[in-house]
């Protein structure tokens, strides 16, 4: 009717701090252990931490998006859940972002137990179909997060600890950028502004005063040999 629609604010953006993340990881992987039927639902999560996937992207992946020996993963498409097909990413445009030594790691061991043709969802449900990420989040995550005991966070929020560690870690905003997908900086810069009760903390636990060469000196010294 001509009349300005309300600002939808959006949701309070919450993330996980390192010893926290490493701590679901662990309990994801001694309840999905090496072998185990389940072992993929401790793959998602170790792939949504160390890489920031949209949950649609992770769905929507493919054995043939590990490329350049599996040091990168091709993000080519994303499952739409509502329709339940394959669509362009958010922005229409594909990226590539880094697959650590770990990830490739089980995801060479994951395709050697499921092996997969080039164009398959890399997740499938038993019918050989792209995960619903509804259903996932029934019958995995919310109970895994509950069994965990750790702070409550969304599926969406692995995306953001993903993000402010790599900034915490000192990965540039504008590689972040390129690895998230976003289509502005600014979008970006909010996970930097996210740390800083982080950066304070480590005022804490790092500190560096004037000391006399003379002092450095005389101070014992330990050689491995």
């Amino acid at each position: 009717a001509g009349l300005k629609k309300l600002r939808v604010s959006k949701t309070h953006i919450q993330f996980w701090e390192q010893e926290e993340a490493e701590s679901f990881l662990d309990f994801a992987s001694q309840k999905y252990p090496e072998g185990s039927a389940k072992r993929w639902v401790y793959l998602v999560y170790l792939l949504c931490l160390n890489t920031g996937l949209r949950a649609g992207e992770v769905w929507g992946l493919q054995a043939r998006d590990l490329i350049q020996g599996g040091s990168l993963i091709a993000i080519r498409r994303q499952y739409d859940r509502v329709d339940r097909v394959m669509r362009d990413t958010k922005g229409r445009s594909q990226r590539h972002v880094p697959c650590n030594v770990g990830l490739l790691r089980e995801l060479q061991t994951f395709l050697e137990q499921n092996p997969r043709r080039t164009d398959d969802p890399l997740f499938q449900s038993e019918e050989g179909t792209a995960i619903c990420h509804d259903n996932f989040m029934k019958r995995a995550f919310n109970l895994d997060l509950r069994e965990s005991k750790l702070k409550p966070i969304r599926f969406h929020d692995l995306r953001h600890t993903a993000a402010t560690l790599m900034i915490a870690r000192g990965v540039a905003p504008t590689v972040v950028q390129e690895i998230l997908g976003h289509e502005s900086i600014t979008t970006t810069m909010i996970y930097v502004h996210l740390l800083g009760s982080s950066v304070r903390d480590a005022a804490e636990l790092f500190s560096l005063s004037p000391r006399r060469r003379e002092d450095i000196a005389a101070a014992p010294l330990l050689r491995v040999v």
